[in-house]
Protein backbone atom coordinates (compact mmCIF):
# COMPACT_ATOMS: atom_id res chain seq x y z
CA UNK A 1 0.00 0.00 0.00
CA UNK A 2 3.06 2.13 -0.10
CA UNK A 3 2.41 2.71 3.79
CA UNK A 4 5.49 2.71 6.25
CA UNK A 5 4.27 0.88 9.35
CA UNK A 6 4.68 -0.28 12.65
CA UNK A 7 3.55 -4.12 13.37
CA UNK A 8 3.74 -5.62 16.51
CA UNK A 9 1.84 -8.87 17.77
CA UNK A 10 1.61 -12.35 18.87
CA UNK A 11 2.63 -15.79 17.55
CA UNK A 12 1.87 -18.95 19.29
CA UNK A 13 3.68 -21.25 17.75
CA UNK A 14 4.30 -25.39 17.92
CA UNK A 15 6.46 -28.05 16.90
CA UNK A 16 4.49 -30.65 14.55
CA UNK A 17 6.11 -34.01 13.55
CA UNK A 18 9.30 -34.00 11.41
CA UNK A 19 10.81 -30.85 13.60
CA UNK A 20 7.95 -28.49 11.28
CA UNK A 21 6.79 -25.90 13.34
CA UNK A 22 3.04 -24.50 13.19
CA UNK A 23 2.00 -20.83 14.22
CA UNK A 24 -0.91 -18.71 14.72
CA UNK A 25 -0.54 -14.74 15.10
CA UNK A 26 -2.47 -11.69 15.38
CA UNK A 27 -0.84 -8.58 14.27
CA UNK A 28 -1.68 -4.93 14.33
CA UNK A 29 -0.40 -2.79 11.99
CA UNK A 30 -0.10 1.07 12.26
CA UNK A 31 0.94 4.04 9.53
CA UNK A 32 2.32 7.39 11.01
CA UNK A 33 -0.97 9.11 10.48
CA UNK A 34 -2.67 6.40 12.77
CA UNK A 35 -4.21 4.42 10.20
CA UNK A 36 -4.61 0.44 11.48
CA UNK A 37 -5.24 -2.24 10.02
CA UNK A 38 -5.24 -5.87 11.96
CA UNK A 39 -3.89 -8.87 9.99
CA UNK A 40 -4.47 -12.50 11.46
CA UNK A 41 -2.73 -15.94 10.01
CA UNK A 42 -1.12 -19.04 10.55
CA UNK A 43 1.46 -20.78 9.05
CA UNK A 44 4.55 -23.24 9.01
CA UNK A 45 8.20 -22.89 9.24
CA UNK A 46 11.42 -24.31 10.26
CA UNK A 47 14.29 -23.99 12.78
CA UNK A 48 17.27 -22.43 11.05
CA UNK A 49 19.91 -22.15 14.00
CA UNK A 50 20.02 -21.17 17.89
CA UNK A 51 17.33 -19.23 19.83
CA UNK A 52 14.50 -18.36 17.81
CA UNK A 53 15.91 -18.29 14.26
CA UNK A 54 13.58 -19.98 11.64
CA UNK A 55 12.10 -18.88 8.01
CA UNK A 56 8.31 -19.66 7.61
CA UNK A 57 5.65 -19.47 5.28
CA UNK A 58 2.08 -18.09 5.62
CA UNK A 59 -1.13 -16.72 4.89
CA UNK A 60 -3.94 -14.50 6.69
CA UNK A 61 -6.27 -11.62 6.05
CA UNK A 62 -7.38 -8.14 7.57
CA UNK A 63 -10.10 -7.37 9.67
CA UNK A 64 -11.24 -3.65 9.88
CA UNK A 65 -8.73 -2.07 8.18
CA UNK A 66 -8.75 2.25 8.04
CA UNK A 67 -7.95 5.11 5.70
CA UNK A 68 -5.62 4.27 2.92
CA UNK A 69 -5.39 0.80 4.26
CA UNK A 70 -8.91 0.02 3.55
CA UNK A 71 -8.79 -1.40 0.58
CA UNK A 72 -6.52 -4.40 2.49
CA UNK A 73 -9.98 -5.66 3.62
CA UNK A 74 -10.44 -7.24 0.00
CA UNK A 75 -7.37 -9.42 0.23
CA UNK A 76 -5.84 -12.72 1.18
CA UNK A 77 -2.28 -12.37 1.85
CA UNK A 78 1.05 -14.96 1.56
CA UNK A 79 3.94 -14.26 3.38
CA UNK A 80 7.22 -15.20 3.71
CA UNK A 81 9.54 -14.59 6.94
CA UNK A 82 12.94 -15.31 9.15
CA UNK A 83 13.15 -14.75 12.30
CA UNK A 84 16.64 -13.93 13.82
CA UNK A 85 18.12 -15.61 17.08
CA UNK A 86 17.17 -12.99 19.15
CA UNK A 87 13.02 -12.72 17.97
CA UNK A 88 13.43 -10.10 15.41
CA UNK A 89 12.34 -11.14 12.00
CA UNK A 90 12.20 -8.98 8.47
CA UNK A 91 8.85 -10.07 6.49
CA UNK A 92 7.26 -9.94 2.60
CA UNK A 93 3.83 -9.69 2.51
CA UNK A 94 2.22 -10.45 -1.28
CA UNK A 95 -1.93 -9.56 -1.64
CA UNK A 96 -4.10 -12.13 -3.16
CA UNK A 97 -7.18 -10.99 -4.78
CA UNK A 98 -8.95 -13.86 -6.15
CA UNK A 99 -10.87 -14.01 -8.97
CA UNK A 100 -13.32 -10.67 -9.55
CA UNK A 101 -12.11 -8.77 -6.34
CA UNK A 102 -11.37 -5.36 -7.25
CA UNK A 103 -8.27 -3.92 -6.35
CA UNK A 104 -7.61 -0.39 -4.43
CA UNK A 105 -8.03 1.09 -8.22
CA UNK A 106 -11.34 -0.49 -9.10
CA UNK A 107 -10.03 -2.99 -11.51
CA UNK A 108 -9.93 -6.65 -11.42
Amino acid sequence: MGQAIADFGTLVQSVRSGAVLSGDAHHVMMTANGEAADWSGGGVGQRTGAGFKSTWGGYGRFDSPHGALEPLEAVVTAIEFDVEEDGSYRWRMWAWTGAGVLDAAGAR
